[in-house]
């Protein structure tokens, strides 16, 4: 029985011509090795590991065939054609068919007619042969790779739905899959090793998290002249709801009952009452498909509400217009005028803003991850269908994406998106009842990875008046997971949690 820890694991593949295709392999190896828990010692050509005469205490490799080394610990993985030029970023490197493997759907295969997984013992050595290409399938789902190959076909507003997605196809969405992933890789390894430590994800003491995020869109839903409100119901000839939304203008105009969206305060007490905190995304862009509010308005207006929330422990963060997903300079001229905004206010620095999301989770990989990181945030938080709710990335942990097509790894964390309110009910027309035994599916595939669930909660759904029942399925939501022991708090302490990295 070995009684020594095991502590280093050597990365190795097969050489290529292509410098690029290493970054792509290298990437997904290290990517996938810290959602397991580990750090690979060593990673490059299996040229270098031959060279080098390296002697790590277990080798993983990848490649077309095996290689023959001098270790006492070797696992390979047999490598499907995704990789190799003639495919890559080509329709045909797309999956065809989902291959089970106890349950474990994985997107691509090595080896035809070669069993899943081979463990050997020979003079002692333990080796392990598998033609399940969990690499290919893991850089497929994080790059949103399907996205940047394919292009659509896209909705109404120039996004990518979930129908277009292999995922959904396959009813794939509700599974973290590269989670998945990272546990087989884990089995591989104790099964070559069974004395291998693996480092768990901690957030504060608690082993799941919950991010608990808003989107500022609006801040009222009965402007002083509601013409659209009361035309639009005209025309489709409701007249009860026209009659009651000039009621309701009436009242919050004249007799100056506060409007249901605007409701800082009461989502500032709420969260205080139960202990947590949320990243608050403002907009700094007003106009079509923008915000219904100017952002020094809210601000000023608000400002004791904001002030409290800074110095409360929330996050304020940005949340980029419409237009600004495929824009660069919209982009960063909203983002300099929410910075100088925040800094005039309150005296917070540049960098109290890091991170937000999206508006109408409007996102082209990638494009629009270049745009983040060339604007020096730390994280971004829109990758979820609009029209179903699940795991878009494959992932329910936040990780670093990939650029396919300049083939690098990109500086920004990408913390996906879980639910988001109106998916549920608006897009999916799901029952309250439905809605919240999604949500708590979702989140036991969450706490059973270790992983970060991301929740969008518009205030413009906080409360009965907004959202009737839908209110409550979110509430109870929040507490369960409070109960089950999560930590709920901001992305932005998330991160810290996760990253001594990003801390630095």
């Amino acid at each position: 029985m070995e009684t020594t820890t095991i502590q280093t694991i050597g990365f190795f593949y097969e050489d290529t011509k292509d410098i690029l295709v290493y970054n792509a392999i290298e990437y997904t190896a290290k990517t996938l090795a810290a959602i397991a828990g580990f750090h690979f010692s060593q990673v490059g050509p299996l040229s270098r590991y031959h060279h080098a005469n390296r002697r790590e205490e277990i080798v993983l490799t990848y490649g077309s065939s095996i290689p023959t080394l001098a270790a006492k610990r070797h696992i390979h993985v047999m490598a499907s054609p995704f990789f190799q030029e003639a495919h890559y970023l080509r329709s045909t490197s797309f999956p065809r068919e989902v291959f089970m493997y106890k349950g474990l759907p994985i997107l691509y295969v090595g080896s035809n007619g070669m069993p899943p997984v081979i463990p050997k013992e020979e003079n002692g050595n333990r080796k392990l042969v598998t033609s399940l290409d969990i690499f290919a399938s893991t850089f497929f789902l994080l790059t949103r790779y399907e996205e940047v190959v394919s292009g659509g076909p896209l909705d109404e507003h120039d996004r990518f739905p979930a129908s277009s997605s292999v995922l959904l196809k396959w009813n794939l969405l509700h599974r973290p899959l590269v989670n998945e992933y990272a546990e087989l890789l884990k089995d591989w390894i104790r099964r070559v090793a069974p004395i291998f430590k693996f480092h768990d994800r901690n957030y504060r003491g608690h082993k799941f998290a919950v991010a608990v995020t808003r989107d500022i869109d609006a801040i009222r839903k009965y402007p002083r002249f509601p013409v659209r409100g009361i035309g639009g119901n005209i025309l489709r000839r409701k007249i009860r709801e026209a009659i009651q939304v000039a009621s309701e203008a009436t009242a919050i105009h004249v007799l100056r009952r506060r409007d249901p969206y605007d409701n800082l305060r009461e989502i500032l007490k709420w969260e205080k009452q139960i202990g947590i905190r949320s990243s608050i995304y403002l907009m700094a862009s007003r106009g079509q498909r923008d915000a219904s509010y100017d952002l020094t308005e809210l601000t000023w207006n608000r400002k004791a509400i904001l002030q409290s929330m800074l110095d409360g422990g929330w996050e304020i963060g940005f949340h980029p217009g419409y237009w600004t997903h495929g824009n660069e300079e919209a982009f960063q001229q909203q983002l300099a005028t929410l910075r100088k905004q925040v800094s005039k206010t309150f005296g917070a620095e540049d960098g109290a803003i890091i991170g937000g999301r999206q508006h109408f989770l409007r996102f082209r990989p990638p494009y629009t991850w270049r745009i983040w990181e060339k604007a020096g945030l730390k994280y971004d938080s829109t990758l979820a269908f609009a029209d179903h709710e699940g795991f878009r990335c494959g992932t329910c942990v936040p990780y670093k994406p990939f650029d396919v097509l300049d083939r690098r790894e990109i500086d920004i964390w990408e913390v996906p998106l879980t639910v988001m309110d109106c998916t549920l009910d608006r897009y999916r027309g799901l029952s309250p009842q439905e809605a919240e035994e999604t949500m708590d599916r979702l989140l036991e595939q969450v706490k059973k990875h270790r992983g970060v669930f991301v929740l969008l909660w518009h205030n413009s759904c906080f409360g009965r008046e907004n959202s009737g029942p839908y209110h409550d399925v979110v509430a109870r939501f929040i507490t369960k997971a409070l109960e089950e022991d999560a930590y709920v708090g901001p992305i932005r302490d998330v991160l810290f949690c996760l990253s001594e990295k990003f801390v630095d």
